[in-house]
């Protein structure tokens, strides 16, 4: 007997689970699976890409901050996924092992200077320990890491070393000194390029900057 023809409830929407995630099933704990579903189900189908706000995963998975870190870093780890951090998001790429389409080719634009140098501006003057007003000397450096070809990400990883270290400078009262200038990244920017580490310890990295951040602010208000 025939069986009858399996049709969808909904037309749109809905994602290919196959063999990928039965792959991911065998390897990822079950808070970093949950995660991976959630970036399947809402990453673009044609790149397998998705920029999320970190806190409102939390709030889909009913679970704490560290914990959605803790699966981003494992996603990382198990190259399920790449991702970064830029202001407070992650920009996520699913690998194409654990992707069930094939991608269209949309990389991303280089971006011109002007935008370039606006965008190293926006990166350095996030962070609480700089205090700056991103001089003239700031934008020739910028100029100078365009010229270099230096990307954003790895600018954004500098900042992030940079401050961590800096956080534990302050905290510990070696120094009051904040950062005040892009060439205080200059040095670590070259670490950032010759270090041959995963994106799961630059995600680390982002996250022990922010903790060392939130401690060191906590300790200010105590003071004032």
């Amino acid at each position: 007997m025939t069986q009858p023809r399996l049709r969808l409830k909904q037309s749109k929407g809905w994602f290919a689970a196959g063999q990928e995630m039965a792959m991911s099933l065998e390897i990822l704990s079950a808070a970093a699976f949950q995660l991976y579903v959630y970036l399947c189900l809402y990453a673009e189908r044609q790149t397998g890409r998705i920029l999320c706000n970190p806190g409102d995963v939390g709030l889909i998975l009913h679970c704490g901050s560290n914990k959605v870190n803790a699966a981003m870093s494992e996603l990382c780890e198990q190259a399920v996924c790449t991702a970064e951090e830029v202001l407070g998001q992650w920009k996520v790429e699913i690998c194409d092992r654990f992707w069930p389409y094939v991608k269209v080719d949309q990389r991303d634009p280089e971006p011109g200077l002007a935008s370039y140098v606006q965008r190293v501006r926006e990166l350095m003057l996030h962070p609480a320990c700089v205090q700056s007003s991103f001089s003239p000397a700031d934008e020739r450096l910028a100029e100078n890491f365009y010229q270099r070809g230096i990307t954003l990400t790895q600018i954004q990883r500098a900042i992030w070393l940079g401050c961590t270290r800096k956080y534990i400078t302050l905290i510990s009262g070696q120094t009051p000194m904040l950062i005040t200038s892009l060439y205080y990244f200059s040095a670590i920017v070259t670490e950032v390029i010759e270090v041959a580490v995963s994106d799961g310890y630059w995600m680390h990295t982002c996250r022990t900057a922010e903790k060392l951040e939130r401690r060191w602010l906590d300790s200010r208000s105590k003071t004032e």
